[in-house]
């Protein structure tokens, strides 16, 4: 089964590691470890850095909170212990991290249908989307999937123009999985 450690470290490679950054037009706002401020308010690693003394205890510390949010808000949700080939789960949780859970398991129901599968497209991760995924035939259904967020990030830009300036990074992204 998928090693969450695994898809977590490739994924923190493209939300920039562990630091805080804030990036103008991002519409995540400030983030650390890919983690937007603007969308987890609550989050209690903001505490942790908002003091501004990072001691190694507080830099573990840090570090569980994030792995904690990842596992809890797009991991489990994806049933990625669950999910038999390692190459999938990564690319389902960097798709859901960077667009949404839900956005990211819709396009997988319409890929795992368009390599043939029934399965609804309602974007619940239930049991027939991941008894689907797990029987698939993982490089056609990776290439659809990495062909959906493309388009994902086309529409964005073509919403608004001011996220032109990602567009470059979202495709080295989504192309850098490959199973």
């Amino acid at each position: 089964m998928a090693n969450f450690n695994e898809a977590l470290e490739k994924t923190l490679q493209h939300e920039g590691g562990y630091v805080l950054t804030k990036v103008n037009d991002d519409l995540g706002g400030m983030t650390y470890a890919g983690i937007s401020r603007r969308s987890n308010k609550s989050w209690e690693g903001w505490k942790l850095i908002d003091d501004g003394s990072m001691c190694e205890e507080r830099k573990e510390k840090l570090r569980a909170l994030v792995n904690s949010l990842y596992r809890i808000m797009y991991w489990n949700p994806l049933k990625g212990d669950h999910i038999s080939h390692q190459g999938m789960a990564n690319v389902v949780f960097d798709y859901a991290v960077n667009a949404g859970v839900k956005p990211a398991v819709t396009a997988l129901q319409q890929c795992l249908l368009y390599v043939g599968h029934k399965v609804a497209v309602d974007g619940i991760f239930g049991e027939k989307t991941l008894e689907a995924l797990n029987y698939s035939e993982t490089t056609a259904l990776c290439n659809a999937y990495t062909l959906a967020r493309v388009s994902l990030y086309l529409n964005i830009c073509k919403r608004d123009p001011s996220q032109h300036k990602f567009m470059v990074g979202w495709l080295t992204r989504a192309l850098s999985y490959t199973v």
